[in-house]
């Protein structure tokens, strides 16, 4: 009987043994588990934080510019992931009903410990990501994952001409500080008539070496000055080359007459598009000596108060002229004055403080939970 007994608890402790080392065994795989789950779940808590901070952008930014970007600081988004995921690690699980009033379940016993933020990869006045957020939103769509710089500048340019106004065509009732906001971007002058007038310099400027290259291609033309300038007797060489130059440049004022109204100008001109007649555009003095003969010639254009259109309204209209023009200006300059008008524009009828440098389009973010450290970048 004594030797049954001893059997019979031998075989109590063996079992109660395997039991022990089960349990223990069970708890580790629980504890693995609950780590393992813990850590999926605080990634899951801080990348929603993340996308929570994100999702407070500047919405009249984006509704004017289709701008994604945030006012912020590394504080105040410190602070702000800090809050969205502070709720979640406190406190997950009510108790079901008939438990202890009030009490919560903690799966995890998950603490956020400390988050440290940076912005300074994501500034909205860096000219790169600045550039991004308005390739993003330009109506053009993308055909390759990298874009070479002609489409990037192209995609620039016609964000440009759809955002902001200009002095023909275009929408004219935003509230901007200036009206001739594309010929800023071009000129950079304090106010909208120095602009304007600066973009139709350049278009004269422009036009009068196309308009003479056409004068000397078409025979036509080529032979009314060769004759007007045979008038003018030993003097008629240098007749010839002033008076090129004055149809030229009279031609190109009138180019501008006629941009400014609204009408087509050709790039390259032919004889449907040409518009002055020689006599009727250029007004010229004879120069002479005290013996009365011609020495020199001088040619200027007539002054003209109204257009005079082609036979063809064929050409380019001022939109598109905008466009030739913002395609020669360097990357750097239209970036930073298109900054400068949404500042502008923002701070006459937004709030007075509004500032580019404040705003970003994302953030690395770095927190520690219960001692495991976690790492992320967040960006539109």
């Amino acid at each position: 009987m004594i030797q049954f007994f001893n059997k019979k608890g031998s075989i109590t402790i063996f079992l109660t043994s395997i039991l022990i080392t089960m349990i223990m065994a069970s708890m580790v795989f629980v504890h693995a588990a609950r780590s393992i789950s813990g850590a999926s779940y605080s990634d899951a808590v801080l990348e929603l934080a993340g996308r929570s901070v994100l999702s407070e952008f500047d919405r009249r930014l984006w509704e004017e510019y289709g701008i994604f970007a945030f006012y912020g600081s590394p504080e105040l988004v410190a602070y702000g992931i800090d809050f969205y995921a502070s709720a979640a690690f406190d406190k997950t699980l009510p108790r079901e009903f008939g438990w202890f009033t009030g009490a919560v379940t903690d799966l995890f016993r998950l603490k956020l410990q400390r988050v440290d933020v940076c912005l300074a990869s994501y500034s909205l006045a860096d000219l790169d990501i600045f550039e991004e957020q308005v390739i993003a939103a330009s109506w053009i769509p993308s055909v390759h994952e990298v874009l070479d710089s002609g489409l990037r500048s192209t995609k620039v340019n016609e964000y440009i001409l759809e955002r902001f106004q200009y002095h023909v065509g275009g929408d004219k009732d935003k509230n901007t500080v200036f009206k001739n906001e594309v010929e800023y971007i071009l000129h950079g002058r304090m106010s909208d008539k120095e602009n304007l007038n600066r973009f139709m310099t350049e278009f004269v400027l422009m036009r009068t070496p196309l308009n003479s290259g056409h004068i000397l291609t078409c025979a036509n033309k080529r032979r009314a000055v060769l004759a007007l300038a045979k008038t003018f007797g030993p003097a008629a060489p240098a007749a010839f080359v002033v008076l090129v130059a004055a149809w030229s440049l009279a031609e190109a004022e009138n180019d501008t007459r006629l941009l400014m109204a609204g009408k087509n100008v050709a790039m390259v001109k032919t004889c449907r598009t040409w518009a002055l007649d020689l006599r009727n555009a250029v007004r010229t003095v004879r120069i002479t000596d005290d013996e009365g003969n011609i020495v020199d010639v001088e040619a200027t254009p007539r002054e003209m108060s109204i257009y005079v259109s082609p036979k063809s309204p064929e050409g380019m209209s001022y939109v598109e002229y905008l466009r030739f023009f913002l395609y020669l200006e360097k990357r750097e300059t239209k970036l930073q004055r298109m900054m400068d008008l949404i500042q502008m524009n923002f701070r006459s009828s937004y709030y007075e403080e509004f500032s580019i440098g404040d705003h970003y389009t994302g953030f690395s973010l770095t927190a520690v939970v219960s001692g495991k450290k976690f790492e992320y970048e967040q960006k539109y």
